[in-house]
């Protein structure tokens, strides 16, 4: 039994960064009560962790830079070990991206964000994840938690002006005020000290892979092509950082809790029918319009829209009324790094029904009828915040038109004249969108 304990926790070898195995100082109320709740969903699972570096104003994963071939080598031997080991089994996956304090606010917030999207896309094309298990994304931003424990670590002798600069990391100023009292302390020698040697550490991506021993995996993963890493020298003390983690993960806290990766549902309403335009790009009458899209994941999605125009005004019009209804398929090639929007390709159905009656002078003109197409759509969608976004888009096809055309006779007399059938390929649709994003 001890044999086989052995050879268990020899699998399980973990990654850990020297900083993320000290517990973060809890500086808030709200951190600290992140931090039990996580910390209660991680009971009885092991975690093994990691951090991968950056360069200052960078998303791009690097293998040369500081240790991240030792973390990435390591940790594909462990996600080989998951496949061949049926004791071994992944429960979820935690990132959290973050940036140094150099720079302005909004900037390193999109910084760490991006970061942390950089590594999830390298895990998703190599390792096929999503299909697998979740994996949760976070972003911190500016890590000045951090910045305050790495200054407090530091010698006197190698760093004279620590307790000024720690006064300066507490402040309750606002972060660009602190950043700038830091580059005005002792003429700058301070601030340039911690951009040589503490900033780099500031730039990373940490993960926390959430496993256990006992449980094998309900979908396994699928067998993993072989990874070649650069070829670097590495010493054998930097790969003795690898070492059995059963803690549970303390600096869980840090995450944000409202992660762009769970706004799957977005609702949708097209702003050129709501002012009253058709295709042809003529006015008629407001026409109530929406669509919901559903994202399977970041490159697939559904969308249901639906078109109603009840109304019996309109400029130059008696009727006008229109119904849609219509469903589409759509694939992202190369969507954006927030997980969402991007440029677009979708296959589209839709069938509704129409009632037009020119203005009572004219006798003709006046028809009603049934249609049906199918086509192709390309559009764009641009998030212009966490929530909202703001989405352009063609479509064209095949229509197929029953026409029943009326003679119109006074108030209420209407005469068929004729029924027939028209088959078309045009331009469809043009579709200026304003949605809003949220939590399904």
């Amino acid at each position: 039994m001890k044999m086989k304990f052995v050879i268990v926790a020899i699998f399980a070898v973990c990654l850990v960064d020297a900083e993320d195995i000290r517990a973060q100082r809890d500086q808030t109320g709200v951190c600290g009560e992140l931090a039990g709740r996580i910390a209660a969903a991680d009971t009885a699972e092991l975690v093994r962790r990691g951090s991968i570096s950056f360069d200052v104003s960078s998303a791009i994963i690097r293998h040369d830079l500081r240790l991240n071939a030792v973390q990435l080598a390591n940790l594909d031997i462990f996600f080989r070990q998951v496949v061949s080991d049926p004791l071994l089994s992944v429960a979820r996956i935690r990132l959290t991206g973050s940036s140094s304090v150099e720079g302005g606010v909004e900037l390193n917030d999109r910084l760490s964000r991006n970061r942390a999207l950089a590594f999830r896309d390298f895990l998703e094309t190599h390792y096929r994840l999503s299909i697998h298990l979740p994996v949760e994304l976070y972003d911190i931003g500016e890590d000045w938690n951090g910045l305050d424990e790495q200054v407090e670590r530091l010698r006197a002798d190698e760093f004279p002006w620590r307790d000024e600069a720690l006064r300066v990391i507490r402040g309750g100023t606002s972060p660009n005020q602190r950043e700038q009292a830091l580059r005005r302390l002792a003429g700058g020698k301070p601030y340039r000290y911690l951009e040589q040697h503490i900033f780099p550490l500031q730039r990373r991506v940490r993960f926390a892979v959430m496993y256990d021993r006992a449980t094998p995996l309900a979908i396994p993963f699928s067998p993993l092509p072989a990874i070649h890493f650069p070829s670097y020298k590495l010493e054998k003390k930097l790969i003795q950082v690898n070492k059995i983690v059963q803690d549970k993960d303390t600096n869980s806290f840090y995450a944000d809790t409202n992660t762009k990766s769970h706004l799957r549902l977005a609702i949708k309403s097209n702003m050129f029918l709501l002012a009253g335009l058709t295709t042809e790009v003529r006015f008629v009458a407001v026409t109530p319009n929406l669509e919901v899209e559903y994202m399977f994941n970041r490159r697939l999605a559904l969308a249901v829209a639906w078109t109603y125009k009840p109304f019996r005004w309109a400029s130059g019009y008696d009727t006008w009324k229109a119904t849609a209804y219509t469903v589409e398929g759509r694939y992202r090639p190369l969507p954006l790094r927030d997980g969402y929007g991007g440029l677009y390709i979708g296959i589209y159905g839709r069938g509704g029904d129409y009632n037009i009656r020119p203005e009572r002078e004219r006798v003709d003109g006046n028809t009603t009828g049934k249609y049906y197409e199918g086509g192709a759509s390309l559009g764009y969608t641009l998030p212009l915040s966490r929530h909202w976004l703001l989405e352009g888009s063609i479509a064209g096809g095949f229509r197929h038109t029953r026409i029943h055309g009326y003679s119109h006779e006074g108030e209420r007399l209407n005469y068929r004249d004729y029924t027939r059938h028209t088959n078309r390929v045009r331009l469809t649709d043009i579709a200026l969108r304003i949605g809003y994003r949220f939590k399904l």
